[in-house]
């Protein structure tokens, strides 16, 4: 299972600013997830890269964090799309999140995730930008939400994550049609892999 560090156990009320916040979080949580991807009997880095292999990320950005309502779907319809880790998985739209990124207003699809048992619901977008293909993978990229009190949301770009095949090309690529557009480059995140 990916180590995912819940932002919500961090995040806190007081004079610390969100980002700066987010930001200890987010470093935190690169360096336990690239160590579950050297360690875990079902990573997809080859093992050959394990020992050496160090993610790409472009360096942290206080600009794309973005703390938000979102219009909520109540249709709660369930279908299909394609995780991160490239098996399909039955989610419902919680609901779609504007943000500005590179003065473009974009529109998000905000996953509702299933639950593992005894688990917390998660909160999910699959984007694609601008950088894609030449800077970060172009199936795009994914990045968890913390959900907070008050229907609000927080989704800090520094998160995105490339999708499973960009390490193991056995496995399949989400398609960009399930994913949703910002029309600017989104700089922060991980960056594709030279080995992909």
């Amino acid at each position: 299972m990916i180590p995912r560090v819940l932002l919500l156990l961090v995040l806190s009320a007081g004079t610390t600013p969100l980002s700066a916040q987010s930001r200890a979080v987010v470093l935190r949580e690169r360096a336990e997830y690239e160590a579950w991807l050297r360690q875990a009997a079902d990573s997809p880095l080859p093992q050959a890269l394990r020992p050496t292999e160090l993610l790409r990320w472009y360096p942290y950005d206080d600009g794309p964090v973005f703390l938000s309502a979102i219009q909520p779907d109540r249709s709660g319809a369930v279908y299909q799309v394609v995780s991160d880790e490239g098996t399909l998985m039955d989610v419902t739209t919680a609901g779609t999140m504007v943000v500005s990124i590179g003065g473009t207003i974009s529109r998000l699809t905000v996953w509702r995730l299933p639950a593992p048992p005894g688990g917390v619901v998660e909160y999910e977008v699959h984007f694609t930008d601008s950088t894609n293909r030449d800077e970060t993978h172009p199936a795009g990229r994914f990045v968890t939400l913390t959900a907070l009190p008050e229907g609000r949301f927080l989704i800090d770009f520094n998160r995105a994550r490339s999708p499973f095949c960009s390490y193991d090309p056995a496995r399949p690529c989400p398609p960009t049609l399930q994913a949703s557009v910002i029309d600017a480059p989104v700089r922060v995140g991980e960056r594709a892999q030279l080995y992909r």
